[in-house]
């Protein structure tokens, strides 16, 4: 599968993103990250990085809305279905119809 120019700039975002993520500069992480989503808005793990900010800032709702998307990019992945349970406990929702 060729990449598209769009889809190879979302991949150096998100590999900037993660690194930042990995420094624990949020700021930076969020900017490379959103920049990934925009240009690809197909690959689930921008949406993952993003949702693993947010929880380490304790937004669970909005973590729990990138692990929502990120699952519906990516269904039946086990890591991400497991992930959303535990988020969902720390919101205090339920677990999602057909994750339990």
């Amino acid at each position: 599968m060729s990449l598209t120019a769009e889809q190879k700039a979302a991949r150096g975002s998100l590999l900037l993103g993660r690194g930042w993520f990995e420094k624990t500069r949020d700021d930076h992480a969020v900017t490379h990250l959103r920049t990934a989503v925009a240009l690809w808005p197909e690959h689930p793990e921008a949406y993952r990085y993003l949702a693993y900010i947010m929880i380490r800032q304790q937004a669970y709702l909005e973590a729990l809305s990138y692990l929502r998307q990120a699952s519906a990019l990516k269904p039946g992945d086990p890591l991400l279905q497991w992930e959303l349970e535990q988020v969902q406990a720390l919101a205090g929702e339920l677990p999602d119809a057909g994750l339990a």
